[in-house]
C-alpha cells in the first residue's frame, strides 16, 4: 500500500533523515521517502493512518499537516 502526506517542520537534510528513520519503523513500512518540502511517500505492507505516523513523531518537531 502507498500513501502520500504532508510534513511540517522538515527544514534540512537532517529533518529528512530523522523523519524517515521515525516512520520507517512503523510496524509493516517497507518504504519511506520524505523530500525538503515536507512530502512523503510511504509504503507499507498495510494500511498506515496518520495518528500512528504522528505517534511515530513524537519527540520531534515534525507534525503531520493537516490538508
Amino acid at each position: 500500500m502507498s500513501t502520500t502526506i504532508k510534513l511540517n517542520g522538515i527544514t534540512c537534510e537532517g529533518c529528512v533523515k530523522m523523519a524517515s528513520k521515525r516512520i520507517g519503523k512503523i510496524e509493516g513500512v517497507t518504504k519511506v521517502e520524505v523530500n525538503l518540502d515536507g512530502t512523503t511517500q510511504i509504503e507499507a505492507a498495510r494500511a498506515i493512518g496518520k495518528d500512528e505516523i504522528s505517534q511515530a513523531l513524537v519527540d520531534t518537531h515534525y507534525s503531520v499537516a493537516e490538508v
